[in-house]
């Protein structure tokens, strides 16, 4: 398996890994601040493999899907715990999973356990978004696309890295229209 050099990408929900990626400026400082950290913790590569605490969470949900538990690593980190945010127009989240999916599934958004979490992410926003279809780490920029926004964008580029690149530039835009549009949302770049 190829290794990549990467650049480590965290603003408004995201943590992508990605090289030379385009963001808004509003967004750079926050990148700025959760870059090193997370740059560090990967040695500035990125195998694909995700940290064995994940990949067990991802085997207890009975999911085996290697590519999944990379990028699922990547969609938990930022998303946190329990969230009631009153600019939230998703209302209470609990590890990035809103109120009405998990009534969806069943379960009360506060005592949703990570495993759940990580069910509902692989069925309603892995598959459903398609992409488990696409290679790393053209996968994570479209799952996580798929969780912030419920959007696809076009696929454009010659390899993985620049598809994933010109991904997260179209859904930097789309954030940026948002923070324009509706500064109160601009509470949510960093997650």
């Amino acid at each position: 398996m190829s290794e990549f050099n990467w650049k480590v990408i965290t603003g408004g929900c995201l943590a992508i890994l990605i090289s030379n990626a385009i963001l808004p400026p509003e967004l750079k400082a926050t990148v700025t601040q959760n870059v090193t950290k997370t740059v560090n913790n990967l040695g500035g590569k990125s195998n694909f493999k995700a940290p064995e605490e994940t990949a067990k969470l991802v085997t207890e949900a009975g999911i085996n899907d290697t590519n999944f538990a990379w990028a699922i690593h990547h969609i938990l980190v930022p998303e946190g715990g329990f969230s009631n945010h009153h600019n939230d127009g998703g209302g209470a989240t609990k590890y990035g999973i809103i109120e009405s999916v998990a009534k969806r599934h069943g379960l009360d958004v506060r005592r949703i356990s990570k495993v759940d979490a990580i069910k509902i992410y692989y069925q309603d926003y892995w598959l459903e978004s398609g992409a488990n279809k696409a290679p790393s780490p053209l996968n994570l920029a479209i799952m996580n696309s798929y969780v912030n926004s419920g959007k696809k964008w076009e696929i454009k580029g010659n390899s993985p890295q620049e598809q994933a690149e010109n991904y997260l530039s179209q859904q930097d835009n789309y954030y940026t229209q948002i923070y324009t549009n509706r500064p109160s949302q601009t509470v949510f770049k960093t997650g």
